[in-house]
């Protein structure tokens, strides 16, 4: 089985999350800036073939787009143009930052991790992947 591929855009940094190889469990893999995540995904792909990516894409209440919502579509339309066999999936990234924050909390984390946005970054893509993967038809 291939890797899954979580996202979470931002303007500067980008947290990118893994699956493991049966696609079944999501982990936090890194941050890098946003200028170079398609670049560093090609380099993943080549040594391991991927499954697809899932983007987290930030809306509203209400359904409405927010400032990072353009960031994600930009995202995702890279994605699209660099790896066309590959899918590329959209999710709601609602509330991924707090969920990755507070499980840092409750695993005990010293507050420079709590408050080190790359590490929380790559947390709250492997948020939003494993929702991606739980979620997913079989």
């Amino acid at each position: 089985m291939s890797i899954w591929i979580g996202i979470d855009p931002g303007g500067a940094r980008t947290g990118l999350a893994e699956s493991d190889a049966t696609a079944s469990m999501a982990f936090p893999w890194t941050t890098v800036p946003s200028q170079q995540v398609v670049e560093v995904l090609k380099k993943r792909h080549a040594l391991e073939p991927l499954a697809g990516f899932v983007v987290g894409t930030p809306h509203r209440w209400d359904g409405s787009p927010t400032h990072g919502t353009p960031l994600a579509d930009q995202m995702a339309g890279a994605l699209q143009a660099a790896f066309p066999e590959l899918p590329v999936h959209r999710i709601s990234e609602q509330f991924t930052s707090k969920i990755a924050s507070r499980a840092a909390h409750a695993a005990g984390a010293s507050k420079r991790v709590k408050k080190d946005k790359g590490l929380l970054d790559a947390a709250s893509a492997s948020v939003l992947l494993q929702d991606f993967l739980s979620n997913r038809p079989a």
